[in-house]
Formats: C-alpha cells, structure tokens, sequence
C-alpha cells in the first residue's frame, strides 16, 4: 500500500509538459464558418470572424469572398458607412458576383445620402452587367437616385430608360410617379399632372397612387378628378380582384338617380358575394331582380348563389330554376342546371340531380358545362352502384367530349365500374390506357397502376423503370449556376434561389441545371420553390417525353416532404396520416411559407 501511494507522489509531483497550443483556424475555415453562420442567421458571430481576417494575410479568393460577404452583412446592419469600403474592394476584384457587390454598394451610398454615388452604382451595373439579376431593380432605383442627387434630366432619362424597356414592369407605378416628381421640380407642371393623373386613374392598386395624388394636390389649379377617371379607377380596382378597396369607391355611383347605379349595384352584388358577405350581395342584387334589362339575367344567376351559400337552399333552386326557364339561351342558364344538379346531388336528391343532367346534356350539345354533367351522371350511377349507368355516361363522355380535362378520371372510374361489373379485362385495359395516354394525370397515373396491379395477371413494371437509367445528367457551368453556388458557399441562400430560379425560368433546356436547381431548393428546404419548378417546367416536359421524367429527382421534386419531422410528429398526435397533411399543404399553399388563401389564412396550410 505505502509502494503505491509514493508512486503515485512521484506521478504528482512530476513536471508537466508544456500545453501545445492550438493551431489557428486557416482563412478559409474561419469563411466556411462564418457562411455557416449567415445561413443560420447569427449574423453578429459572422461579421466578428471576417474582422477578424482583416488584419492578417489571406489569400486573394478568401479576401474578395469576404469582402463582399462582410459588406453585404454590415449593411444589413445599418453599417452603411463601414459596408462601402468593403463592397468596393469586391466590386474591383470578384468579377464573378461584382454585381452583387454593386448592387450592395449602391445601398450603402444610398444610406449613406451620396445619391449619387449610389446612382453611379446602378449605372455601372448595368452598363456592364446586362445579365445581372438585380437589372430590373436597378432601373428601377435610378430615377430616385439621380433626382435624390439633385440631376432631374439624368432623373428623367432614367424614368424613360425603365418605362421602355419594363412597360409593365413591376415598378412602373414608381418610376411613373417619380417622373411627375422630376416634371414638378423643373416646373413643367402640366405635365406632370397628366402623369400623376394616369398613375392615380390606372394604377390604383400600387402604393404609389396615393403619393401621386398627394402630388396633384400641391400643383395649384388642378381640377377634381372627375366622375369618369373616379369610376375607371374603381373599375380597375374590381377587374384586379381587389374588391375590398373596389366596393367603397364604386359606392357613390350606386346612388339613386345615377345614371350606373343599376351597373353599379350589380358590381357592388357581385364583389359582395367574392368577399363571402352573401348577406350583403343578396341586399345589392334583390332590387334589381325584377328590373327589366340586359342585367337581369346575370343578376338573378348571382343572387341565386348568394342564397345557396347563405344556406337558402330553396330560394336558391326558385331564382336558379327561373334563370333556366326565363333565359334558357343566356351564357348563365347551363351552368344553373349543373348548379342545380349539383345542389340536388349533395342533399341525397339524386332522381332529381339526374333529371337536371339529363336535360342540361339534351339542351345543350355543345355546352361548356356538358362534360361535367356526364361526370356527375357517371358519378351518381357508380355511387348506387349501378355500373351499367355509370359506363354508359362515362363512355359518352369519352366519346363525345375529346378536349375534356374529365377524361382521365373518367377513364379510371370507367375501369372501377367495369371491376364492379365484374369485367376486368376490359378494366384493365381502361388502366393501362391511362397509363399510355395520361403521364400529367399523377394521380390517376398511380392509381391507375396500382388497380392494374390488381386485376391483371401480366406484371406491371416498377416504378424504377418508369424513371429511367437513374443517372444524373451532366452538370452545368453557366453563369447563373455558378453565381448561385458562389452565393451559397458564402451563406447567402436567398440569394442563390434566385439565381437558380432565375436560371431554370429563362433556360429550361438545360436539363443539368434544372437537376442541380431541384437539389438545391430540396436541401435548403425551399419546397414552395422545388414544387414550382417542378409544376411550371419539368411536368411540361414529362408530358411531352409521355412519361419519362426529365431529371432524377423529379418526384421528389414534385412532391416534396416538406418539414417531414414536424408534419410526422404532429400528424401521428392527431391520428393523421402524415402523408395526407403534407398533400393538404402541397395543395392549398404549394409550401409557400407567406402564401395567403381566397379566406386571408397565411402561411403553410
């Protein structure tokens, strides 16, 4: 016991080696950690560790990276003043992002109040940058500037530049107004009040039309802006689908002795009924309803729907019915009877529903409503199985209606009712039909494949052979990409999805860039975006290859896991299937996290 206690004294007592100490992390990693940082939104850690490069020897690709990096963060700060000289050095020396650089360093001399140095920015920009992302936004931006600097003609040259070359760019209720700006201030007021006037009258949904009408107020001897130029601007306001801010400015013409009041009460019914006030529609439209004229119709088709969806179902079935009798020929009087048909079927009413199908496929051959009807007398056969009646619907359908977007379906509950009829070879030819005809159809597509699985005995081949060999193709190396991956390297993902965005939108033949932009929009979970490129440029294409997917991810694409764990989570505390929520969510918001519905729900739904 004492041998090992005086070893272990010695062991104590013993000298200790000197701490080696550790290296110092090389520029680069201290740039990967600080991008690390700016894509997890600590942007205070990142700015310290580029500072902290600043006083040492770094090679020349981590500085001009840095320099923009650190530019870009300090004027998101409100560092304007410390952002330029960063930005500059990035402008002179990262030929790759000099735009981003310009862009930026415009922002900063912005803050800074040298408009115009900013302005020399943005010209610059797009002098030598035409390709740039930023060219839009750039034009938009110089008119201010410049007029900011004290220079209306280069002001007014620059408005003239933009409005020409984006006429119905996104900005041209800015630019617009900032040119009666620069028309007020050199004194050329007559002017300016016919481009403040147009701004106000054409473009009233822009938040730039109520800066132009404070505008006109300052001009001295402006007139009122009369009854034509008010109602054209409410007019323009209701055809947007802006019928919050229409309704009360289409108000005054619905007073009595008005010469639009019955045109404008039926516009007041009409919005009322978009805005879910059916309460409302019903008090805009009932006066009208016996008016004689060439609203009438229309009034009473609206006033019918207001009473279905306030719940009066059968005011809804008198004024519907006496649409169909009283204007048999209107645009109004088909789609009343697949109304009523419709209503009829919901409530049980099914003989009823028949007996409007039936009349509304005999009054109207060549009606736009026909092949619905024929769906829904399929439907409702099936629904009493009744196979014999469905097949007999769904089979004129198919052969009466070729342009129809109800084919496919009908062709897959076609192939249901003939298992129901106990047939399934010829269900399974109704299956495989889909399955040669219908690659855009998906979901039919699938379903079509799984009922053939069932009731064929010949094997169906696997999804794999579906997707092709597998391989990814080639990459790609334009400039866009190449930008969009030089913007991830540093952090700055927002940015890369717009230049991957940008790329597939004005190149989609570029099969490798469309690979590559897919995999980026899945791993910086940007679902809304992969949905939409898979939905606006790769479905196109798979349509017209019949079937062949276009790049290897473009399921996943197409149908994203967006936020698996948490919908997984969550789904399973609810009794959901989590594969059904994440449909839900696809299909009301297409994963757009600021989407906002027809009711004024935001976000993922």
């Amino acid at each position: 016991m004492r041998r090992w206690l005086m070893a272990g004294l010695v062991l104590v007592t013993l000298p200790t080696p000197p701490a080696v100490s550790a290296a110092a992390p090389s520029p680069e990693a201290v740039l990967a950690a600080a991008a690390r940082d700016v894509a997890a939104g600590n942007l205070a850690p990142a700015v310290s560790a580029l500072q902290g490069l600043e006083a040492g020897s770094v090679p020349s690709t981590v500085r001009r990276q840095a320099d923009l990096l650190l530019g870009v963060l300090l004027l998101r700060q409100g560092q304007g003043d410390e952002a330029i000289p960063r930005l500059e050095r990035a402008a002179a020396t990262y030929p790759l992002l000099v735009d981003y650089a310009l862009w930026h360093l415009a922002g900063a001399n912005r803050k800074a109040g040298k408009r115009a140095v900013a302005a020399a920015a943005l010209r610059r920009l797009l002098d030598q940058h035409p390709e740039s992302i930023f060219v839009e936004r750039a034009s938009r931006d110089l008119p201010r500037d410049w007029l900011e600097a004290g220079d209306p003609a280069r002001a007014e040259e620059a408005a003239g530049q933009y409005l020409a070359a984006f006429p119905q760019g996104p900005g041209r209720a800015e630019v617009w107004t900032r040119l009666g700006e620069v028309l007020l201030r050199s004194g050329r007021a007559e002017r300016a009040e016919e481009v403040l006037r147009r701004v106000w009258v054409e473009l009233p949904a822009s938040v730039e039309s109520q800066r132009a009408k404070d505008l006109l107020a300052t001009i001295p001897g402006t007139p009122p802006f009369s009854p034509d130029e008010q109602f054209q601007r409410a007019m323009t306001l209701y055809q947007l689908g802006r019928f919050g801010q229409a309704l009360p400015e289409l108000l005054p013409f619905a007073m009595a002795g008005n010469p639009r009041e019955s045109q404008t009460r039926l516009l007041l019914g009409i919005g009322s009924f978009k805005l879910r006030q059916y309460s409302q529609a019903i008090r805009w439209l009932e006066p009208l309803r016996d008016a004689p004229g060439a609203e009438r119709v229309e009034t009473i088709y609206w006033l019918g729907r207001s009473f279905g969806r306030s719940g009066d179902s059968a005011r809804f079935t008198e004024q519907m019915t006496l649409l169909v009798d009283a204007a048999p020929q209107s645009r109004w009087a088909e789609e009343a009877l697949y109304l009523l048909a419709q209503t009829a079927a919901d409530a049980g009413e099914g003989a009823q529903a028949r007996a409007y199908l039936t009349r509304l496929v005999h009054d109207y051959p060549k009606g736009a409503w026909r092949d619905a009807a024929l769906w829904l007398q399929g439907w409702l056969g099936y629904k009493d199985r009744d196979p014999e009646a469905a097949l007999a619907a769904w089979d004129r359908l198919l052969a009466e209606e070729p342009g129809s977007r109800l084919r496919t379906p009908a062709q897959y509950w076609r192939g249901r009712a003939l298992e129901m009829a106990k047939k399934p070879r010829e269900a399974a030819d109704a299956y495989r039909t889909i399955l040669q005809t219908a690659p855009d159809q998906n979901y039919y597509w699938f379903r079509a494949r799984e009922r053939l699985g069932r009731v064929s005995k010949a094997p169906v081949r696997p999804i794999g052979a579906v997707n092709g060999t597998g391989k990814r193709p080639a990459g790609s190396d334009t400039l866009r990409i190449k930008k969009a991956r030089a913007l991830h390297g540093l952090g700055l993902d927002d940015e890369a999805i717009d230049e991957y965005s940008e790329q597939a939108r004005t190149h989609p033949e570029d099969r490798g860039a469309l690979a590559e932009a897919c995999r980026a929009f899945l791993d910086l979970q940007r679902y809304d975006k992969a949905v939409w490129l898979a939905g606006q440029i790769l479905r196109p294409l798979f349509v017209q290859e019949n079937g062949k997917p276009p790049i290897r991810e473009f399921w996943q694409c197409l149908y994203p896991r967006g936020h698996w764990p948490v919908v997984r989570e969550q789904a399973v505390k609810q009794g959901l299937d989590p594969f059904l929520v994440t449909a839900v969510i696809r299909e009301e918001s297409a994963f757009a996290p600021r989407a906002v519905s027809r009711a004024g729900a935001r976000g993922l739904m």
